[in-house]
């Protein structure tokens, strides 16, 4: 490869780093910025209240969630509201995927970097021999 065609090489790895880059920067913004909604988690919510058993009324019985639900919708959804904040975001799925996306840009952008310093090295090579 001639020094033209390294140079070229050059600019076009370089502008592919700047894109790589700019990806990296929305993903971890886009990560910084989940938010956990509260109708994605209301099943879990539900299910950890039914663990204390059923409600029994005049021999009928009933979800504990769902009595909670109908009897005091307030405490119900403050529960909910507690449940979902009580959440590590970082355990969730969304945060995972995101996080194997920022870790396998930042691989990329590690391995676009060095292919550039080798290939400013090489030219920097070409330069000393032309100057001798």
């Amino acid at each position: 490869m001639n020094k033209i065609e390294m140079e070229s090489k050059l600019v076009d790895l370089q502008d592919a780093l700047e894109i790589k880059q700019d990806e990296l920067k929305e993903l971890e913004t886009d990560r910084d910025s989940i938010e956990l909604e509260e109708s994605d988690y209301e099943t879990s919510y539900q299910d950890l209240i039914n663990e204390s058993g059923d409600v029994e009324i005049m021999g009928m019985s009933y979800n504990a969630s769902h009595v909670l639900e109908e009897v005091d919708p307030i405490a119900y959804r403050c529960g909910l509201s507690d449940y979902v904040n009580g959440i590590n975001i970082e355990k969730t799925n969304k945060y995972i995927n995101m996080q194997k996306e920022i870790d396998d840009l930042e691989y990329d952008i590690s391995n676009m970097q060095d292919d550039i310093d080798d290939l400013e090295s090489e030219i920097d090579d070409l330069d000393e021999t032309d100057d001798e």
